[in-house]
């Protein structure tokens, strides 16, 4: 005959035995109890957490509350030094002195601000000086350059390039408005004026040290920004060209440098700025004048040969007039 064994100290029970229902529904209930009575326990401890750490931050604060003013008393304390009587002597003659400079500089921007009132007001434009492309990208890393325009009394008998009537795109250059007139009837196309405004703008021993970037190995300066961005506010205003185009114009520019440069390097004559513009204006006088001498020849061959005919008309004509 078998026996149950005890699983875990409890027994079981016997198969055919009958099970009363209230010892479920007890245990179910004390076990409901325990689950409370634990949810309680753990919200007390909780706020008790909560308590104490608030009243720990509150202690922190007030320590460090405490630290500083003692800090600031040992600050004054040590000030009353006799050892800091000269170094605070020391700091009130600075004080003083910066005091004294901003007064000064107060009084000239002063007087700045009133002579630009009375003047023209100068503007600042901001030029991007990387290689364009097809998608637009914003970068961190992005070279932007500030140009501060000029007015019309740094050239009073200059011109304007680009715009007249757009501030921000246009720049007063030490052009006369005639010699403007003719870059702009002879020059047909935008790499070509914007050499010939370089040639005009800048002087060939410029040129040969220069560039548009002004970086390099051979340490060379920086072009003008202003008349540069002159050049640009004429092209796009009279060509409309794009920022594509510009580039490629500023890539020749650069090449006229560095041939500038290898003329200066080998001692070479770099030419004066006015003959090439003289030469290219006069080039359509002088083959009208080839032009002239060559049909003078041939009349005097057709001369030649109506000899007599035009003897006959000469002489009619001075009977006439006598």
């Amino acid at each position: 005959m078998t026996t149950a064994i005890p699983v875990n100290g409890v027994k079981r029970f016997k198969p055919g035995k009958i099970i009363d229902i209230d010892i479920f529904y007890k245990i179910s209930q004390q076990v409901a109890d325990l689950q409370m009575t634990f949810t309680e326990r753990i919200g007390q401890l909780e706020s008790k957490v909560d308590l104490l750490m608030s009243l720990y931050t509150a202690l922190t604060d007030k320590i460090d509350n405490d630290e500083l003013n003692l800090v600031k008393h040992d600050l004054e304390v040590s000030r009353e030094h006799e050892c800091c009587k000269e170094n605070l002597l020391k700091l009130a003659n600075i004080e003083s002195m910066f005091e004294k400079f901003i007064e000064v500089s107060t009084v000239e921007c002063q007087r700045n601000v009133k002579h630009d009132e009375s003047t023209s007001s100068q503007l600042t434009v901001l030029l991007p000086q990387k290689k364009p492309s097809v998608r637009a990208q914003l970068s961190l890393d992005s070279s932007i350059q500030a140009i501060t325009l000029n007015t019309e009394t740094d050239y009073p008998d200059g011109c304007w390039l680009g715009d007249e009537n757009n501030p921000e795109a246009r720049v007063r250059v030490p052009i006369t408005p005639t010699q403007l007139v003719h870059i702009d009837t002879h020059c047909t196309t935008p790499s070509k004026m914007a050499i010939v405004l370089v040639d005009y703008l800048f002087p060939r021993e410029v040129l040969a040290i220069s560039n548009l970037s002004g970086k390099g190995k051979h340490c060379k300066k920086q072009l003008d920004p202003l008349m540069i961005y002159g050049i640009r506010c004429h092209l796009f205003h009279k060509f409309n060209i794009t920022e594509k185009e510009w580039y490629r114009i500023k890539q020749n520019i650069d090449s006229k440098c560095r041939s500038a440069w290898h003329r200066k390097a080998k001692g070479m004559f770099l030419g004066d700025n006015k003959v090439k513009f003289h030469f290219f204006f006069m080039l359509p006088l002088m083959i009208l004048y080839f032009l002239y001498l060559w049909e003078s020849v041939q009349a005097f061959k057709c001369l030649d040969r109506n000899s007599d005919k035009m003897n006959l008309l000469l002489t009619i004509d001075l009977f006439n007039f006598v």
